[in-house]
């Protein structure tokens, strides 16, 4: 199973860019060195979301950084590589890991180290 390469993880919000366009404050940081991203843009469709996704996997594949995808599995498993993070009241860890596979990146968020446990024994 891949894991993220690095403890540092860009994660998305359009609104706090301060007027400027998302992809060129990803490309800035992606040129930085920025390893992932995480596209959490929650106010999207998701058609919006997948064309938003795939924008970004143009400026993170030449690169080699991950992407990551909030939430919306759909969505990730339509982005080649993308990968999936859920929140602790989404899917079971368990099922996502069977429909993404063993090559695409899972994370889920936790609140205490058991549930880490939890998340790490479930894939």
């Amino acid at each position: 199973m891949p894991s993220i390469e690095s403890r540092l993880l860009l994660v998305t919000d359009r609104q706090q860019t301060k007027g400027r366009p998302l992809l060129s404050v990803l490309a800035q940081a992606l040129k930085a060195g920025s390893p992932a991203i995480q596209l959490r843009e929650r106010d999207l469709s998701a058609k919006e979301l997948l064309a938003l996704a795939d924008e970004i996997r143009h400026l993170t594949g030449p690169r080699g950084s991950q992407l990551v995808i909030n939430d919306r599995l759909d969505v990730a498993l339509s982005v080649t590589g993308a990968g999936v993070h859920l929140r602790s009241d989404s899917l079971p860890v368990s099922v996502v890991r069977r429909l993404v596979g063993a090559d695409r990146l899972l994370g889920v968020s936790v609140h205490s180290v058991s549930e880490a446990e939890q998340a790490e024994a479930d894939g």
